[in-house]
C-alpha cells in the first residue's frame, strides 16, 4: 500500500512527464530562422545588374533551422535554391559606398531570372557609405532560384563596402 506522500510523488512525476511531452511538441513547431553574414563586396567591380552574394550561414534560431530543409546556398553564395513551397521573410542590411554625386543604388530580389522586386534603395546627392535596412516577405515554390541584383548608376572598377552585410531569413505563415 502506498502512502499519500508516495502517491503525491507519482502524480508529480506523471505531471512532469506530460510537461516534457508538451515542450517536445512545442519545439517540433519551432519557427525556422537562419542568419547569413559576409555577403559584401570589397575591391570588386560595381555596376548595374551585378548579382550580389547572400553570404555564409552565421547563426540559426533553433535545431529545426540547423537542419535547413527550406533552401541551399550555391557554392559562389549568389543563389538560394528553395527546397519546398514556403513563405519566407527577409530582414537585412544593404550597403553602398560612393563618391560625392547624384547617384542611385537599389537592391532587387529576382526569382528564376525575373520578377524583380526592389527591396531597398537610396537616391539623390549621396556620399560615402550608406546602410539601408530592408524587409521582404515572398512566397516561393520548390526549386525556385533566388538572387539579389544591384541596380545603380554608379560604376567603379574596385568598389568598397557594397552588397548585403547580413540577412535573417525566417519562415512565416500566410494569414
Amino acid at each position: 500500500m502506498k502512502t499519500n506522500f508516495e502517491r503525491g510523488q507519482l502524480n508529480a512525476q506523471d505531471d512532469l512527464n506530460e510537461n516534457f511531452k508538451e515542450i517536445e511538441a512545442a519545439l517540433a513547431d519551432d519557427t525556422f530562422g537562419i542568419s547569413l553574414s559576409g555577403g559584401g563586396l570589397d575591391k570588386e567591380a560595381i555596376m548595374d545588374g551585378l548579382t550580389l552574394r547572400w553570404g555564409d550561414i552565421f547563426s540559426v534560431d533553433n535545431e529545426r533551422s540547423r537542419m535547413n530543409e527550406l533552401f541551399v546556398i550555391s557554392e559562389d553564395k549568389k543563389t538560394l535554391t528553395i527546397l519546398s513551397d514556403c513563405l519566407l521573410r527577409f530582414d537585412g542590411r544593404f550597403r553602398c559606398q560612393t563618391t560625392n554625386g547624384s547617384f542611385y543604388a537599389y537592391l532587387g530580389m529576382r526569382v528564376n531570372g525575373g520578377g524583380d522586386v526592389r527591396v531597398a534603395g537610396i537616391a539623390g546627392n549621396i556620399n560615402w557609405r550608406n546602410d539601408i535596412s530592408w524587409h521582404e516577405i515572398r512566397e516561393f515554390k520548390a526549386n525556385d532560384k533566388v538572387t539579389l541584383v544591384l541596380g545603380t548608376n554608379y560604376k567603379v572598377t574596385a568598389g568598397d563596402a557594397w552588397g548585403v552585410d547580413f540577412v535573417h531569413i525566417s519562415e512565416v505563415l500566410k494569414a
